[in-house]
């Protein structure tokens, strides 16, 4: 895990995609990609100061799943005490 922390830190840093202490909204499925994705970004943000925002969209596109996986993002971003914004298909 430690390198791809490193890994993703250093290529972050690289191509100046987020600055110190910017705020970042990361849209996540709850799929296993973009759970990473939050969950790597969450243990860098302290170092950079970054402000997470978790963001999920529901297309409810699955029925019970599609709701799952915005109950587990929804769960997620509690357990990281980040904010988080979710948006539904009407």
């Amino acid at each position: 895990m430690i390198d791809l922390l490193q890994r993703v830190e250093k290529s972050i840093q690289n191509r100046r995609l987020l600055k110190r202490g910017q705020a970042v909204l990361v849209g996540v499925s709850g799929g296993l990609d973009s759970m990473t994705l939050l969950h790597t970004l969450h243990e860098l943000s302290s170092r950079h100061r970054w402000k997470l925002t978790v963001a999920h969209f529901n297309h409810q596109l699955r029925g019970r799943n599609s709701d799952a996986d915005e109950e587990l993002v929804r769960r997620t971003a509690a357990a990281m005490r980040l904010p988080f914004a979710a948006g539904r298909q009407t």
